[in-house]
């Protein structure tokens, strides 16, 4: 027999591929739950956090900026026979920063005894004005004419 033809002992034959990875199973090898050592991954995580902290922040403030309401004013006067349509043009005529526009109709409707309510609506800009300023705005004007403000609708836009 020539020495290329000795046949190989199974102490000498390789394992499959298959045995050596189920060998490794329940090796402590890998933790795959452990976290990581040392201050780089520490680090890391905070300055992911504040990365994401930032952009949330960032994403908030540009919904704010963008953010509208539109709402819908009661107004009642004291008397009967006060001008409704004259207290609307001059209501729409009031102007401010975070008024982006009143709406072009606006509605009287009867309440009683001949009383009539002056429905209209506004569109403002939520970061610089809000429902308190505007009627502020309307009683410091017509703080003589009108009983009462009330909201009868607020929507975002």
């Amino acid at each position: 027999m020539s020495t290329e033809e000795v046949p190989a002992t199974p102490a000498e034959e390789p394992k499959p591929e298959a045995e050596e990875a189920e060998e490794d199973v329940f090796g402590d090898d890998d933790d795959l739950f452990a976290e990581p050592d040392g201050d780089e991954a520490a680090e890391a995580a905070a300055a992911l956090k504040e990365k994401l902290y930032l952009e949330a922040k960032k994403r908030g403030e540009e919904k704010l900026q963008k953010s509208k309401s539109m709402i819908v004013m009661e107004i009642k006067p004291y008397e009967p026979e006060f001008d409704l349509e004259a207290l609307a043009q001059g209501i729409k005529a009031m102007t401010h920063e975070g008024i982006q526009n009143w709406g072009e109709q606006h509605k009287l409707e009867p309440v009683a005894f001949g009383i009539k309510k002056l429905i209209v609506s506004v569109i403002v800009h939520d970061m610089k004005v809000s429902v308190d300023d505007i009627t502020d705005m309307i009683n410091e004007k017509y703080e003589d004419d009108i009983q009462s403000i009330d909201i009868q609708s607020m929507s975002k836009v």
